[in-house]
């Protein structure tokens, strides 16, 4: 479990330190400020691999030394911290010597569609030296199809044929698929397996498919993007405990007992109604690994750009073991990130214009621009009554009626102004 993490020369702050909770982390803050950097370094942190081929981060350009300080907190009941420097003539990141902790089972969805997964079962460091894989590295394909050595042995069976074989024997890990799948689904439209199916002649593979509310059972290679996506993200939490499961049994060892699942823009591809279940479905899906023989914690890190995920968070929120980060641009400081103290706001406009989103308004920028206008017109005709000409009232009147619906609250001070001016019947 990852407990702190200090950055020192590298990434878009000078210095940059987050202490996470010990269940739910959410990231906050504009694009190019570092949520997914954040996220590539937790992820290296925890198991020593970078997330994706060529993806070893860099010092900063006008850094002469960087460094990564990691808190993990590993079998042990105190956590480990360990110090990592960047060797300028080697242009490499140096471990200390010793091995590092155990964090548990890792899992990282990334925004592409890729997922990296690392089990101290399967990926620790071993005698054997490189005898196996140092982590498991998903692109957005391979999450379907599954992942192959270089002698042809299957690493990962992958999606379709996984769910295939778990749906033939009906086991546990389709057990939790379907519970996965209830959790996942929209409101009031309950996700179902349906018949395996064939989706051409020549191909001899049984593909699953998604018993949809309106009565088909949809292949799920021809699925929606968000359907796909939330699928993607039970499967390799289900996929990897479940392996994690053989391996510790084969090895004679005791299964680990905390999972670290990172997500980047766990939103991503889901429809506002979706967006404001997806973190609670997730926990319930984490919830659905569990059994009578293993209880996991599991820790989440994750980064949105959504007002309504965060609007879902509200009725469950807890402030000793969750936590909401801003990474924000300060104009004198640069980049900054912040644990914030959570506070229910009710709506997701409200979410918008805190400093989590940093928006003026939920309005369009054209009518937040008429609106100032409007508001800037109302206060000169209060301090000097007739102070505004009725040409000036007429032309910005006409601009508001192209941009806000009938109903918007804003009429009521505006009309009272000129009405009181017989400018309006």
């Amino acid at each position: 479990m990852l407990r702190k993490l200090v950055l020192e020369g590298v990434g878009p702050a000078r210095k940059m330190e987050a202490e996470f909770a010990e269940r739910l982390n959410l990231i906050t803050g504009d694009n190019g400020l570092g949520k997914s950097f954040l996220l590539d370094v937790a992820w290296w942190a925890l198991t020593r691999t970078w997330p994706r081929p060529n993806s070893q981060v860099i010092p900063r350009p006008d850094a002469k030394k960087a460094s990564i300080h990691t808190s993990v907190l590993g079998k042990g009941r105190k956590p480990v911290d360990r110090e990592i420097d960047f060797k300028f003539t080697q242009q490499m990141w140096v471990q200390p010597p010793a091995r590092p902790p155990l964090p548990g089972l890792v899992i990282y969805a990334q925004v592409d569609g890729g997922f990296s997964v690392w089990d101290p079962a399967r990926n620790y460091w071993s005698k054997d030296g490189d005898a196996h894989a140092s982590a498991y590295l998903f692109n957005s394909r391979q999450v379907w199809t599954g992942i192959r050595d270089d002698e042809g042995d299957w690493r990962c069976n992958g999606l379709y044929r996984d769910w295939a074989s778990w749906q033939r024997e009906n086991n546990e890990a389709f057990a939790q698929l379907k519970l996965a799948m209830e959790a996942l689904s929209p409101p009031n439209e309950i996700l179902r397996p349906g018949m395996l199916t064939r989706i051409r002649p020549e191909d001899s593979q049984d593909y699953p498919t998604v018993h949809m509310p309106y009565g088909i059972d949809v292949p799920l290679v021809h699925a929606s993007a968000a359907i796909r996506r939330v699928f993607a993200l039970a499967y390799l939490l289900i996929w990897t405990w479940q392996e994690h499961l053989r391996a510790a049994a084969l090895r004679r060892e005791d299964p680990t007992h905390r999972v670290i699942f990172l997500i980047d823009e766990v939103e991503s591809h889901l429809h506002p109604a979706w967006q404001k279940r997806i973190m609670p479905c997730l926990l319930k899906v984490v919830e659905a690994m569990k059994t009578a023989s293993h209880q996991p914690s599991v820790q989440v890190i994750a980064s949105t750009h959504s007002p309504l995920v965060c609007v879902s968070l509200e009725p469950f929120f807890d402030d000793e073991q969750d936590r909401i980060f801003d990474l924000d641009l300060d104009p004198t400081r640069g980049v900054r990130l912040e644990a914030v103290p959570f506070s229910k706001r009710g709506t997701s406009e409200s979410w918008l214009v805190s400093r989590h989103f940093d928006l003026k308004s939920g309005y369009s920028e054209e009518a937040e621009g008429a609106l100032a206008a409007a508001a800037a017109l109302i206060e000169r005709e209060v301090e000097k009554p007739g102070g505004v000409k009725k040409a000036e009232f007429i032309k910005l009147d006409e601009r508001l009626r192209t941009l806000l619906s009938d109903t918007d609250s804003s009429w009521v001070r505006w009309r009272s102004i000129g009405e009181k001016r017989g400018w309006l019947k």
